[in-house]
């Protein structure tokens, strides 16, 4: 589950031995307005609910992304203290945003 501020650019070549929510390791940009290095990226903007980042705005809607396939399609779901506050098919998804491209990621195995 990425962080919802998070916006994944390229897809790194380091290696990790657990399962990611985008499927694997990105790099990519916080929009929230921090310029986290790295081993910041995997601990916390790769695997959402990182309340201790000095970037996460204290006001939001979510937490984490989460993406799941279902007989319908893909979609999204998006948690704010472990809870589903919004849902919806990765076609809803507005273009443009941080959101779509970490669809998109998701997307790209």
């Amino acid at each position: 589950m990425p962080c919802p501020y998070f916006e994944p650019q390229t897809k790194s070549r380091r290696s990790v031995a657990f399962r990611l929510p985008l499927r694997v390791f990105w790099v990519g940009r916080c929009v929230a307005g921090g310029t986290p290095d790295e081993d910041a990226q995997l601990e916390h903007c790769n695997l959402g609910y990182a309340l201790p980042c000095p970037h996460l705005p204290p006001e939001r809607e979510a937490d984490a992304v989460r993406f799941s396939q279902r007989p319908e399609g893909p979609m999204f779901i998006l948690e704010k203290d472990h809870r589903p506050v919004r849902w919806g098919g990765l076609a809803t998804i507005e273009p443009g945003t941080v959101l779509s491209t970490q669809a998109q990621a998701w997307l790209k195995p």
